[in-house]
């Protein structure tokens, strides 16, 4: 019975000498790193030392912003096709009638098919709310007709 603890206890203490040894070489003990130690450092000292630096903030990527609002004019002539001839037709609507025909005031440019109320490069400022597509317009509104053929708001008449 004697036997069997004292083989116990040296079982205890070699396993809490390599307990340590291996802490020293995780934290990086002169050891781990094969640099001489110092004849008076203590084995359980642990020379190791750490520094944590505070994470960084990384900088979002700038973003082109968006432009917000219709585009211009000159925006949505520049997009017709190459040699598109642009009208002079510049009117107002005035009145939209019971039956959806607007009333204009304006100028307008006459072809030998008539009146070119639509055509590349037209003008229409709202006087009255006009719906279009489903969108009511306010007055003060600025229109042309797109590289489709298809009404669109603008910003401005530059």
């Amino acid at each position: 019975m004697k036997n069997k603890r004292f083989l116990s206890s040296k079982i205890i203490m070699v396993g809490t000498i390599l307990a340590l040894l291996s802490c020293r070489l995780v934290t990086g003990s002169p050891e781990a790193t094969d640099e001489p130690e110092s004849e008076d450092a203590s084995p359980l000292a642990n020379t190791a030392t750490s520094t944590f630096a505070p994470p960084t903030a990384t900088p979002l990527p700038t973003q082109t912003p968006t432009p917000i609002g219709p585009p211009s004019y000159s925006e949505v002539v520049a997009a017709y096709p190459e040699g598109t001839d642009l009208c002079i037709s510049d009117y107002s609507v005035v009145e939209v009638l019971p039956d959806g025909q607007w009333s204009l005031q304006g100028t307008l440019e006459f072809s030998s098919g008539g009146t070119l109320l639509e055509c590349f490069g037209v003008k229409v400022t709202l006087e009255v709310p006009v719906t279009l597509y489903g969108t009511t317009f306010p007055p003060g509104t600025k229109l042309t007709l797109d590289k489709d053929f298809n009404w669109i708001e603008v910003s401005d008449f530059d």
